[in-house]
């Protein structure tokens, strides 16, 4: 009996297929296509999080003046609190753009 060799992904497959059953072969053909599904979502939000700043500065601005927003203006401690957390935001991306490019 040839044993299959685990040096691939499809070794691997092959071989817990062989080992165990095949059972815990698609088990693991589901468990890689999963984990390659997270990661390209993972992925997706932290591109997407680059973008949260060019919305989140606008409405902070626009929300606390009261020539346009009325009598619907925020209240200056809330505005206070939305500008940290836009600060907040706009550090964070930063920090992982430097981190991406400096390795």
């Amino acid at each position: 009996m040839q044993r299959a060799v685990a040096d691939s992904l499809e070794g691997v497959h092959a071989g817990l297929g062989e080992t165990i059953g095949t059972t815990a072969a698609f088990g693991f053909a589901i468990a890689l296509l999963v984990s390659g599904l997270a990661s390209t979502s993972v992925g997706t939000q932290v591109i997407l999080s680059f973008g949260i700043p060019f919305a989140l500065i606008p409405v902070v601005a626009f929300t606390r003046r009261r020539d346009l927003m009325g009598n619907l203006v925020n209240h200056p401690l809330t505005t206070a609190a939305a500008s940290l957390v836009a600060v907040l935001v706009v550090a964070l991306n930063a920090f992982l753009l430097w981190q991406v490019v400096a390795g």
